[in-house]
């Protein structure tokens, strides 16, 4: 289980590689969410234009760490865009 204070090493952990990601392939993101029932780090692509696409390919060094740290069942996800609930 994902406590508060692990929540914060990851949000670090990503700050940490977005800076990494933005200079190597123009991408940019930040942690959104957790969702505990699917083990899964949100990850958000905060679109700017003219910058690269978030894709899986960018995330595989965080989710790898995220893995050693926690264990391989958590895994990271892209949000592209907000969905409103109907």
């Amino acid at each position: 289980m994902i406590r508060e204070s692990d929540l914060k090493i990851v949000e670090g952990w990503t700050k940490e590689h977005a800076e990494y990601c933005s200079e190597i392939w123009s991408v940019d993101f930040d942690l959104e969410n957790y969702d505990s029932e699917v083990q899964t780090f949100y990850i958000r692509d905060l679109q700017i234009p003219g910058r690269e696409e978030l894709q899986f390919r960018h995330l595989f060094e965080l989710e790898g760490k995220i893995q050693k740290k926690f264990g391989q069942r958590y895994r990271v996800g892209i949000i592209y865009e907000q969905i409103t609930p109907t």
